[in-house]
């Protein structure tokens, strides 16, 4: 009994000292920094596939953050995979990285879109959005409000303490405007058809069709990130994951 104990403890000596030696080359290969960044080897755990996890454009989309990685959530209000991402979303934002900047988009394409939009940028313009955005996610898809004029959106937000008045003016005015047609001219620049949908550094888009659902998204957008990451620091820092990863075994 003793010896097969001692056999144990061996094996799992073994086995740890493996996992350590492997960790180690992959820091040495893929830059031991970000590959720790939020607990996550990719190279290990999750490679995501182009075509099938995530889409690369064909014609990048040029971006406003030139020393920042840009990630978009384009998403709307009534789009129930949308409600559903926004927990993973929040998740993420709370250890995403100073690199990366990130914004909303709400998706205007068309009648009760379009009014949703307008919504979003108003509460944006009046600094009321951490009153609003979750609020309005929940009253549709949790609570079964009909939210889908501006009317009924300004009752709403009046019982969440929003001025009503200076949310009518708002909605209709220059700078409500302007970040509405924004939104338009970024939907189509991406040539985005549906959300919710994530774009990276205007050369990938993530959707949840593509993929293993919310969680798995969010993972593709980890790793799509590292790749961004890894060309800002510049060539030194670049790997084949696939290699690396078959030569350790």
């Amino acid at each position: 009994m003793h010896n097969v104990s001692w056999c144990y403890r061996t094996k799992f000596l073994q086995l740890l000292c493996k996992q350590l030696l492997r960790k180690t080359l992959l820091c040495n290969l893929l830059g031991c920094g970000f590959l720790l960044w939020g607990g996550l080897s990719f190279a290990e755990e999750y490679l995501p596939v182009a075509g099938r996890d995530y889409k690369v454009l064909t014609n990048p989309v040029a971006t406003d953050s030139a020393d920042k990685i840009k990630v978009i959530e384009f998403f709307w209000y009534g789009c129930p995979h949308c409600y559903t991402m926004e927990p993973y979303v929040e998740s993420w934002l709370k250890s995403k990285p100073d690199f990366v900047d990130f914004q909303r988009v709400p998706a205007p394409f068309g009648h009760i879109w379009d009014v949703h939009a307008r919504a979003f940028y108003t509460a944006e313009t009046m600094g009321v959005l951490d009153k609003t955005h979750q609020a309005t996610f929940d009253a549709i898809h949790r609570d079964k409000k009909t939210l889908v004029r501006m009317q009924q959106i300004r009752k709403f937000y009046e019982k969440l303490g929003i001025d009503g008045d200076a949310f009518a003016q708002t909605f209709d005015s220059f700078i409500v405007d302007f970040r509405f047609n924004q939104a338009k001219a970024m939907i189509a620049d991406y040539g985005l058809q549906s959300v919710p949908v994530l774009a990276v550094g205007g050369k990938y888009l993530i959707n949840v069709t593509q993929n293993s659902g919310h969680a798995g998204m969010m993972k593709t957008l980890d790793y799509l990130i590292q790749q961004e990451y890894q060309l800002m620091q510049g060539p030194q820092h670049l790997s084949t994951k696939n290699t690396a990863t078959e030569n350790m075994e």
